[in-house]
């Protein structure tokens, strides 16, 4: 392995860390929007929201399976 891939790997893992952060955030905030349930909470909202984490599941899968 050269020395530049070792630092593209590191790097990779480090997106890919803050990526499962930030899907992490989102899950939780959408949870809590449909608990509270806020009167600006749209239906539209509510469908970008779920878009967004479906997306992000189906990369996950995409990548568990390639390995």
């Amino acid at each position: 392995m050269k020395n530049g891939d070792r630092g593209g790997n590191a790097e990779l893992l480090r997106l890919r860390e803050h990526r499962n952060k930030l899907v992490e955030a989102l899950q939780t905030l959408s949870h809590l929007l449909e608990e509270y349930a806020p009167t600006w909470y749209s239906e539209e909202h509510r469908e970008l929201a779920v878009a967004a984490l479906s997306r992000s599941q189906k990369r996950s899968a995409g990548r568990k399976t390639l390995g």
